[in-house]
């Protein structure tokens, strides 16, 4: 008689496994210029490094460097000229690295921001799956850097948006990609079983 407790505990495990190793950053979508950007991820192990980096050189210097994070989301007013593209790279405590596909700043209403410190807050608590590739389009109030020398500010600055929740193909799959894992694990661990 063949013993139950066995592939169980493999399900389990290879579960557990493809969980732990969805470490994703969604790709912004309609970045505009001088306006709030809601960035997120899921996976990995806080704190995270937030940078962004020009477009087809994951090498390269980053454009902008967001700093550390501990949660799992953060707004970013876009403060790179009109026409720069972009991807965001994001490494998690254990060096683990997540990076999202390219982007491009689009025009907005001003661009008072270019060329200015980064302005950033933490962005709103994302529980269970994510609003991938969504942007924040709104005017801000009162969000600017708390200190113009510094390349980031990780003061808390306050905005009123409301996101746009367009979803990316590739922030679908991935929201998705561990259920459809699992499920395909237990399939086959079923098929042994019976």
């Amino acid at each position: 008689m063949r013993s139950f407790n066995a592939p169980f505990a493999l399900i389990a495990a290879l579960v557990s496994s493809a969980a732990a190793q969805t470490f994703t950053i969604n790709t912004p979508l309609n970045v505009q210029v001088c306006l709030p950007v809601l960035i997120n991820w899921t996976g990995g192990t806080p704190p995270y490094f937030l940078s962004i980096l020009p477009a087809g050189q994951p090498s390269a210097n980053a454009l902008v460097d967001l700093g550390q994070q501990s949660g799992n989301s953060v707004t970013w007013i876009a403060n790179l000229p009109v026409g720069t593209g972009a991807f965001l790279d994001l490494r998690d405590n254990t060096g683990t690295l997540a990076q999202s596909g390219s982007f491009t700043i689009q025009t907005g209403t001003n661009t008072s921001c270019v060329g200015q410190a980064a302005s950033i807050s933490a962005g709103p608590a994302v529980t269970g799956g994510t609003s991938g590739g969504s942007s924040i389009q709104a005017n801000v109030n009162s969000a600017t850097s708390s200190s113009p020398a510094s390349p980031t500010s990780k003061g808390a600055s306050s905005t009123t948006a409301k996101p746009t929740t367009s979803p990316s193909k590739a922030a679908a799959v991935a929201q998705y990609a561990p259920v459809g894992a699992a499920a395909m694990i237990g399939a086959a661990i079923l098929s042994i079983v019976v």
